[in-house]
């Protein structure tokens, strides 16, 4: 629960982010007006207009859950002595962030919160393999492809026009002939480059709008403050390359926030239905309820049951 009583002049380099900024007017309070009068020598404070106090902001976060999340994260940047990490919590049905840790290396091996990586711009970034789940959605969609298709894969490098696309494991055997089930459980760049450029490679337009129709590619207009605009290319563009549609397919030339994605991920779990994150419950002045926020839908059904 976040509450405090005071107006903007006095509140100094509080709540210029995050949920204070979002929700500074039931925060802030009002500030109110007294003086001192001396009467016969004795001097008596005198309230003319009585301050206001800010009302209670209740949130979704789960303190244990909280707890958990921030000491797991943090081991995992000290492990990989990773330079930011971000891990969010939210529950599937409703869109409840349940806990959201950000951490940043200030020191070697030190750690600290100094930015919300999971929804601010400095968190917006290419989301490489994670993007092959929405890319393969797109195809089967489409119809354009099943699980059971085949594709060369090779010794899993493969030359696009004047560029060269690389698998993780290239070098430590070959895969040869892999069906897209496999592909995608080997995460192969390969095979999702080879599959979307046969589907798409006459028709990138097709590609792309099929991904703005799953709703991914705006925005999520939290209550939050600060969110990072996604960005993605589109044919015509003047950075759309020959490359584009091939390194566009497994997460490159693209960026998006972690929260943004999660979102995505989300509404596979949830059958399909797309619900908008939020981590703020309530808003209550002295107990009594003012507002009530609860879970939005932000698109229905990115994809057909079948896919």
């Amino acid at each position: 629960t976040l509450n405090r009583g005071v107006s903007n002049e006095e509140k100094g380099d509080a709540g210029n982010t995050g949920i204070e900024e979002a929700f500074e007017s039931y925060l802030k309070g009002e500030t109110g007006v007294g003086y001192r009068q001396n009467l016969s020598g004795r001097w008596v404070n005198r309230i003319e207009i009585a301050p206001k106090d800010g009302m209670d902001i209740m949130t979704t976060i789960n303190v244990r859950y909280q707890d958990i999340t921030e000491s797991a994260l943090e081991r995992q940047l000290k492990a990989s002595n990773a330079e930011w990490g971000t891990a969010v919590l939210m529950e599937v049905k409703t869109g409840e962030i349940k806990a959201i840790a950000n951490l940043g290396r200030v020191a070697p091996g030190r750690y600290d919160e100094i930015y919300n990586y999971a929804l601010g711009h400095a968190g917006c970034y290419e989301p490489g393999s994670t993007f092959k789940l929405i890319s393969l959605m797109v195809a089967l969609e489409d119809g354009l492809i099943d699980t059971s298709q085949v594709f060369d894969i090779g010794d899993g490098v493969w030359k696009y026009h004047d560029r060269t696309i690389y698998d993780s494991d290239y070098g430590h055997g070959t895969h040869g002939p892999m069906t897209v089930k496999q592909i995608f459980e080997k995460s192969s760049n390969v095979g999702v480059a080879k599959i979307i450029t046969s589907c798409y490679e006459k028709d990138p337009k097709r590609y792309v709008d099929r991904i703005n129709d799953m709703g991914i590619t705006k925005p999520l207009n939290l209550e939050l403050k600060g969110e990072g605009i996604p960005f993605f290319k589109y044919p015509g563009d003047k950075d759309w390359w020959g490359t584009t549609l091939a390194w566009m397919s497994y997460g490159y030339e693209s960026k998006m926030t972690p929260m943004q994605l999660l979102t995505f991920y989300n509404a596979v779990a949830n059958d399909g239905k797309m619900v908008k994150p939020y981590v703020v419950r309530e808003i209550r002045n002295k107990g009594d309820l003012v507002e009530r926020m609860g879970s939005e839908t932000i698109n229905p059904s990115i994809a057909s049951r079948s896919t």
